[in-house]
């Protein structure tokens, strides 16, 4: 009779244990998960005020309205007659990842970065953007 007792106290002891540990498991993931929320918080109300700090120009073209900056030369006297960079962005972004791109070249050039349709700013759907890409530049 002794043996059944000890038997069962070991089994609730390792049922116990497993329950902490699981218990344990779950409290860690819930705090990770309250730590990167309030990161990603943060990092999206930072992203929207870089994005509003931006001199944001909108240019009205006959396929909608497009968002770009047009940033003069970094030198003494704003030269509007500097030599034009046009940079494009890529799939994630807008004219704050072309003007990234291309900010090292911003002493002597004028750099001109659209925010292409469907991006920040821009007005167009894609479904417009992918028959009419071409001539929008060219509006613009």
């Amino acid at each position: 009779m002794g043996g059944d007792f000890s038997t069962s106290l070991r089994r609730q002891t390792g049922s116990q244990w497993g329950k902490r540990i699981l218990g344990g498991m779950a409290l860690t993931t819930a705090a990770y998960l309250g730590v990167q929320g309030i990161r990603c918080y943060r990092a999206v109300h930072k992203a929207a005020a870089k994005l509003a700090s931006y001199p944001v120009q909108v240019a009205h073209l006959n396929y909608g309205e497009m968002a770009y900056l047009n940033i003069p030369p970094a030198t003494t006297c704003a030269n509007t007659s500097a030599p034009i960079i046009l940079s494009l962005h890529g799939l994630y972004g807008g004219y704050d990842q072309a003007t990234e791109n291309v900010k090292d070249f911003s002493k002597p050039y004028r750099i001109i970065a659209p925010s292409r349709f469907g991006y920040p700013g821009s007005s167009i759907s894609k479904t417009e953007l992918r028959r009419n890409r071409p001539p929008h530049f060219l509006n613009f």
